[in-house]
């Protein structure tokens, strides 16, 4: 018969009690998320390593963890960062690198910090001229829209980005 106050019924659940002290563990299923937790560490690294001699794409990946840089910041800082990153959170490092609307993040970003759009109170995203796209989901849909093509390549241009 088992305490449950002493023996976690999972590994999940371990941290839940602070009188487990023992918990129950199917070695097939740690198994099998020891190798996913492992594949997701050598995926992470191999990403790095494309990466890891290109300080804009290293700056790339710190503004999308949202870490406060400035263009001045050196390549030793930057290449640590990330290195800390994908070791300590290789899903989140994945997460970030292989997202679908980054380069309409990293437009956004550099729009406004190069003044081209402006972030609202309401953390909504709007042009000089007041126009506003909406906050940044709604903002990378109206990016991402062919029907914006003329004014996303303009904006692209004002912000000194080149995807």
């Amino acid at each position: 018969m088992l305490n449950k106050n002493v023996v976690a019924p999972s590994p999940a659940e371990k941290n839940k009690k602070r009188t487990y002290r023992f918990m129950i563990v199917d070695q097939e299923v740690a198994e099998v998320q020891e190798k996913q937790d492992l594949n997701t560490k050598l995926e992470a690294f191999a990403w790095f390593a494309r990466i890891k001699a290109d300080i804009e794409q290293l700056k790339e990946v710190m503004w999308l963890y949202d870490s406060r840089i400035t263009t001045t910041t050196n390549y030793d800082y930057v290449f640590s960062y990330v290195g800390k990153l994908v070791n300590d959170s290789p899903a989140n490092f994945l997460k970030l690198v292989q997202d679908p609307h980054k380069d309409s993040k990293l437009l956004l970003m550099r729009a406004v910090k190069s003044g081209s759009l402006v972030l609202s109170k309401e953390k909504t995203y709007q042009f000089l001229d007041g126009k506003d796209i909406g906050a940044t989901v709604p903002a990378i849909k109206w990016l991402e829209d062919p029907d914006n093509f003329a004014i996303v390549e303009r904006l692209k241009e004002q912000s000194g980005y080149d995807s």
